[in-house]
């Protein structure tokens, strides 16, 4: 049975210098706490209706020393931002139309440090959605162990507060306002 999440083939603990998985690509964030922040990506998998496969989609970050703390792990607070984004992400793979959608609530449970120099797998699914609300959740993998499990609430705008057009594919970020 298909639990609606996606699986991370992703076992090497240290890809920094091989980048990313195969079938990630770079989300370009052109500013804003991310784009100093990431970089992050983006696997998108059409899945297969005839296998009862879903689509999907997953998050995927290096973990830098930039994102360390003391201990040479990914710092809370990056991890939260990560499932944060994550969040945003998946329910707008589910429902393309919706634009930015800030979170009202999120409970993360920490279950695993993620090393410096691990690759970050997150994956989730849309809960359900009502006419002002989405709850989702999701997990977060550090390589092939689970580090984080996260669930939220994000609020559905009454008019998008950037039309979903105007959006990187998947992000759930603005872009840059055009220059006058």
């Amino acid at each position: 049975a298909n639990s609606g999440y996606a699986s991370s083939s992703m076992t090497d603990q240290n890809p920094i210098s091989a980048g990313p998985p195969p079938g990630f690509h770079r989300l370009e964030m052109p500013r804003g706490f991310i784009s100093v922040n990431g970089p992050l990506y983006m696997r998108q998998d059409p899945g297969d209706a005839r296998a009862g496969i879903a689509p999907s989609v997953a998050l995927g970050m290096l973990v830098e020393a930039k994102h360390g703390n003391p201990r040479g792990v990914c710092h809370g607070g990056m991890m939260m931002t990560f499932a944060d984004i994550l969040l945003a992400i998946v329910v707008r793979h589910a429902e393309p139309q919706l634009g930015m959608m800030p979170t009202v609530s999120m409970s993360t449970d920490f279950l695993a440090g993620a090393p410096v120099g691990s690759f970050l797998t997150g994956t989730g699914r849309l809960l359900k959605r009502t006419r002002k609300l989405a709850f989702a959740e999701g997990r977060v993998m550090a390589g092939d162990t689970l580090a984080l499990r996260v669930s939220g609430i994000l609020k559905i705008p009454s008019r998008p507060l950037v039309p979903a057009d105007r959006l990187p594919a998947g992000a759930g970020h603005p872009p840059p306002p055009s220059p006058p």
